[in-house]
């Protein structure tokens, strides 16, 4: 079964009193036949490797068997010759007698400090179901009070701010999406642009807040009172004034404007003489 174990030293095999054990143990034949199965081994050929695991595997024995039948670390009506019985070595029981670890007491039995480091099977899953009961109640304790705290916590604060948050009228709401004020500038600004393509303000306000970032506001404000008094301004294909803050058209060449009545001669580039542009046409050669 898997409960079914006992504690046993890791350098169990180096320890001193193991060592003893087999030192004693080899003043008596039969423990080398018992060893190592032959009769033709002496003693005296067995190696401290082999004395110490013989030694071992024997005290495993002896524990396993206590560890079923001990109460308190007694067993009741056995000797030493009971030791040896179990482990098949006679002299076994008086070896671990004189190192210390098996103790005569009347008729019974003692294996010194064995109930403290070995219980039954039922004894340790006992322990072991208490302890980890324990752990998990102190878990829990500690989870609970910290999610009460959090969720008092947070309930606290949403009534503070509940509380501190003030009623705005819906009127008032409406109004906080619409700019404050727009600058005096950008209604100069306004004022002087064209009114054929007057549209979306607010808008124009956000390409006006970009387009001051660029440029002195009176550079575009001057730019914008010449270009409403050109023939583009006046003309259908006139811009809205968010375009046209948008795309800078205040470093426009001003020549550009003059195009937009259908009348007047534009330059299809800065490069052209004064007497390509008298005799340029937009239509083609007039002649024809």
């Amino acid at each position: 079964m898997a409960g079914d174990w006992i504690k046993m030293k890791c350098s169990l095999v180096s320890d001193p009193k193991v060592m003893a054990i087999g030192r004693e143990l080899e003043q008596h034949p039969q423990f080398a036949e018992c060893v190592t199965g032959s009769s033709n081994v002496t003693v005296t050929l067995l190696s401290d490797v082999t004395l110490r695991y013989a030694v071992t595997g024997a005290l495993h024995s002896v524990w396993c068997a206590a560890n079923e039948h001990a109460e308190n670390g007694r067993i009741c009506r056995a000797g030493l010759s009971w030791i040896d019985a179990i482990t098949g070595f006679q002299g076994f029981g008086v070896a671990m007698q004189n190192v210390g670890w098996a103790i005569v007491d009347g008729n019974d039995l003692i294996l010194p400090k064995f109930d403290s480091l070995n219980t039954s099977s039922a004894e340790r899953q006992k322990r072991y179901r208490e302890k980890h009961r324990v752990k998990s109640d102190v878990t829990r304790n500690v989870t609970d009070n910290v999610t009460r705290d959090v969720t008092s916590n947070a309930r606290e604060e949403k009534r503070r701010e509940d509380s501190n948050t003030p009623i705005v009228p819906k009127s008032r709401k409406a109004k906080a999406s619409k700019p404050d004020g727009y600058s005096p500038e950008f209604e100069r600004f306004w004022n002087v642009f064209p009114s054929l393509r007057k549209t979306k303000k607010a808008a124009t306000w956000k390409a006006w807040q970009a387009a001051v970032l660029r440029d002195h506001p009176e550079t575009i404000i001057t730019a914008a009172a010449e270009f409403a008094d050109t023939p583009m301004a006046k003309g259908e294909f006139c811009p809205g004034p968010e375009p046209w803050l948008n795309n800078a058209r205040w470093d426009d060449d001003r020549a550009a404007w003059q195009v937009g009545d259908g009348k007047t001669k534009a330059p299809v580039s800065r490069l052209m003489t004064q007497e390509e542009y008298d005799n340029w046409t937009p239509y083609g050669d007039a002649s024809t």
